[in-house]
């Protein structure tokens, strides 16, 4: 049997998409005191972690790390008010809006890592300070902007990936970030988005 007063948990199954669901569900429900959650199954279905995270309630959750279907996180995102630190995947939702755009306001997240197409929906309603973006396509700086403008966090750590063509709109993004701390520029090919430099300016 499983501690209950396990603290963190990791569980990474990079390519089966025979995980053992209900063994999942089950150490999901009855380690209700982890505070650090790393859950990487990016060939799962939202089927199958909707089965895994179904009334899974962890109070004193704190940290996740997810790579599975955004869709499925829409509920444990918001059941889960506790979390401060998030990291997320790229969706799969090529094309299309990132399901994430549901979750409103969880009301906690202060550290929020993702890639730009997904990570802006989260920035409304939380008091997000530290912000990590991994680039895409030049289509979500926009959304970025947008999101950065009328939310009401006050980032003052930030993380991004861009690539040349990217100069104007960094210094857009500074002028709405006003209370900017530290800023840390890692430019990457947007062939191959391999990081090529890196760069860090604090203020």
């Amino acid at each position: 049997s499983l501690s209950t007063e396990m603290q963190e948990l990791h569980i990474s199954l990079w390519e089966t998409k025979r995980a053992p669901v209900p063994l999942l569900h089950d150490i999901f429900s009855c380690i209700r005191g982890l505070e650090m959650l790393e859950i990487i199954l990016p060939l799962l279905s939202e089927r199958q972690m909707n089965t895994i995270l179904r009334d899974v309630m962890l109070p004193r959750l704190s940290l996740l790390v997810a790579e599975v279907p955004h869709r499925s996180l829409i509920s444990f995102l918001l059941c889960h008010t506790c979390i401060t630190t998030f990291t997320m995947s790229s969706c799969s939702s090529s094309g299309t809006i990132c399901p994430l755009s549901a979750v409103t306001s969880t009301g906690s997240i202060m550290e929020l890592s993702g890639p730009m197409s997904c990570v802006p929906y989260l920035i409304d309603g939380n008091p997000v300070t530290r912000l990590k973006l991994s680039w895409e396509d030049h289509r979500y700086f926009e959304l970025l902007l947008h999101h950065v403008g009328e939310g009401t966090s006050r980032i003052t750590h930030l993380d991004l990936e861009f690539v040349d063509q990217d100069a104007q709109f960094i210094i857009r993004l500074a002028r709405a970030v006003p209370f900017l701390y530290r800023l840390r520029l890692r430019e990457v090919s947007s062939v191959s988005s391999q990081h090529e430099k890196c760069a860090t300016v604090s203020h």
